[in-house]
Formats: C-alpha cells, structure tokens, sequence
C-alpha cells in the first residue's frame, strides 16, 4: 500500500476543484492507496473526514509577488513546511498530490527534501508567473482538466516533466436520465408542467455568467410566456443578480435556488434545458452533470466546454457575452422538443463513453502509478 498525501487549498466551500478531489477519494482503490489530506477550509475536512480519510485542518500560507496584492507570509510559511515534514514523516508518504497549484509551494519542497514525488493537479489556467511561483512547472507529473488549459499553459510555460490530461468525471449511477419528470419537485419550486425549464447550476460569481443568462432570458420571456429560469448555487453576487431580475421585469419567472447537494434531482427532474453562460471555465462539472441526467447543454466557447458539447450534437456553443447568440441558441431547444431529447441521449451516451466516474478514477490512478514506478 502506498500513501499519498493531498493537499487542497481553497474558500470555505464545496466547488468544482474540492468535489473532484471529493469523487477522486470516494472511489481510489483503497486497498492500494492510503489517502491523507491536508486542507484549509472547515468544509472540505468534514467532507473527508466523513469518507474515513485523516485530515489536518491548517491554514495554508503562500509567497506571492503582485504588486498590491503581494503576499510575504515568510514566517508562516517556515512555521508550515515543519508542520507538513511532520506529516509526511508520520504518515510515511510516498507520494505528494497538490490539487490545484498553489499547494505545491509547500508540496515541491517537501518532495525534494524526502526524495518523493510530487503530482500537480491543475484546475485553472494560470499565468506564466504563478507556475514558476508555486513551483508547479517542476513538478514530476503536472496533469490538466481539459486540454484546452494544457495548452493553454503549455504556450506560457516550458514544464520540467510530463504533463497529461484528465478529463473530470461524473457518478453515471448518480446522475442519469428519468423515465419521467416528479411533478410534486415542479410544483414545488412553482413550476407548471406546461412550462419548459431552463437551469444554471453554479457558484454566483461574475465569471459564471449567470447575469448574462438574466439578460438572455428576459429576451425570450418577451416572446413566449411558458418559460422558467432556475438557478442553483450560492455566492457573492447573489443579491446583485436578484435585483438585476427585478429591473429586468423576469423576477416572477426566476427562482433562486441557492447550494443543495441532491442536484441530480434538479437535473433530471425539474431542468430541460442546462446552461453555462461562464465568461471563463476550465472543465465545468455541472454540464457533465447535466450531460449525464440526459440534458441538452449550451454553453459559452471558453476553456474546455467545447470538448464537453459537440455543437449541434449534444447541445450548442455560443460565442461569449454574446446575448443574442444565447437566445437563439435557447430558443432552438425552447421550440423543439424532440430536438431536446435527441441532444438529451447524445449528452448522456458520450459521458457515459468518455467521463465516467470509473474513467476519471482510473485515469488519476493510472498517474500515480507511473510516478511511483520511477
């Protein structure tokens, strides 16, 4: 059994980066792995706390050059790699896995300093500074969400070591399609059987794109009166966004959903239609997600959506910030219902065939594994 030691950093909250490393843990083989983490966010440490996996809740401190935004935490800095040589001796770690790169400014010195590994996992594209900065650019095996970031990445800067893609996956057994729709989740959330719902599923931040998406919807509202927009998820600009409804004359037809964590019931029961108007994206999961309940997706051309949606196929691409092109894209789906379905099965046959949870587990494995034969 080897043991591997994840380190995560991120806010007080559930998002993308920390429910992939969330699935990854779910599912590892544990009788070849033994997981140990430590993270700096409350939330996250309960999650693998309750998947049986020994956490260290501890700030995690960085060095930063950014003008105005320079971070010199030195001493905290120094005062943390003890605390993380301290773990790694206890635990007897073979491996050290950041799940973003940030981390890997603790992780690649400890990594050297006990003649181990260190995997990088990169969420996000970063800029050319971060990846000398955080060290990552050394790291033994740098691996991408989607290849677009790769590429990305790759233009910027020259990695020491291989780099690869791991496309995000996806619990099919979880989130899948539905022989029909519960009435009582419609009517609850207001919503008639008549109407035909539109959803976003995501954090209410600006590079979601969700006031776009307002913008678009209150478009269509002026010529069809059977729509509903839902939006599912919390963040900072939550109160903005419901005001920004309310100028828009749409707030009777718009329902803010807030965090859940059943969203499979959300996608299979309550949306037809699943939408990610994000001005910046890396590999979004909740159009795999929405992909995987059998939804048509339509999505913004930014990072790796387009090597989730085959536009036309299982959904459609719209250029970003383009309103317009996003309500004639909706209003496709919105006037053909067999159009929906059809996009529906494409969705959920190609993330059944490419972006399973088992896929996504055995992919990451699979990269452990190469640096630990070294």
């Amino acid at each position: 059994m080897k043991n591997i030691l994840f380190i995560n950093y991120g806010e007080n909250w559930i998002r993308g980066q920390e429910l992939c490393l969330i699935n990854l843990l779910r599912n590892i083989d544990r009788a070849k792995y033994n997981p140990v983490a430590i993270c700096n966010a409350e939330e996250l440490n309960i999650a693998l706390t309750n998947l049986g996996i020994t956490t260290y809740l501890t700030k995690i401190p960085h060095i930063s050059f950014e003008g105005k935004y320079s971070n010199f935490e030195i001493w905290s800095y120094i005062r943390a790699l003890y605390y993380f040589k301290t773990v790694v001796k206890t635990h007897r770690i073979d491996l050290i896995y950041s799940n973003s790169g940030l981390p890997s400014q603790l992780g690649y010195p400890l990594a050297k300093m006990f003649s181990i590994p260190l995997i990088t996992h990169v969420h996000a594209p970063y800029t050319k500074r971060y990846a000398w900065m955080w060290f990552f650019k050394f790291a033994d095996r740098v691996i991408f969400v989607s290849d677009m970031t790769r590429k990305f990445m790759e233009r910027k800067v020259r990695f020491s070591n291989k780099v690869s893609v791991v496309y995000n996956g996806v619990d099919i057994d979880r989130f899948k399609p539905v022989s029909s729709k519960d009435s009582s989740i419609k009517l609850e959330h207001g919503v008639e059987d008549s109407e035909i719902v539109i959803g976003q599923v995501g954090s209410l931040i600006n590079r979601k794109g969700v006031d776009l998406l307002l913008e678009s919807f209150a478009t269509l509202t002026k010529s069809y009166d059977n729509l509903k927009l839902i939006i599912i998820g919390d963040g900072p600009e939550k109160n903005e966004l419901k005001q920004l409804s309310g100028r828009l004359g749409i707030d009777g037809q718009v329902r803010f959903i807030g965090n859940v964590t059943n969203t499979e019931c959300f996608y299979s029961h309550l949306l037809d239609i699943n939408v990610l108007a994000s001005r910046e994206e890396a590999f979004p999961l909740s159009l795999l997600e929405g992909a995987a309940c059998g939804l048509p997706n339509v999505g913004s051309r930014v990072g790796g959506i387009p090597e989730i949606i085959d536009d036309g196929i299982n959904g459609f691409i719209f250029e970003k910030e383009d309103v317009t092109q996003l309500s004639e894209k909706l209003k496709l789906l919105i006037d053909d219902q067999k159009l929906r379905k059809c996009m529906g099965k494409s969705s959920r046959e190609k993330i059944v065939k490419h972006f399973s949870m088992k896929n996504y587990t055995d992919n990451i494995e699979a990269e452990i594994d190469a640096c630990l034969s070294f």
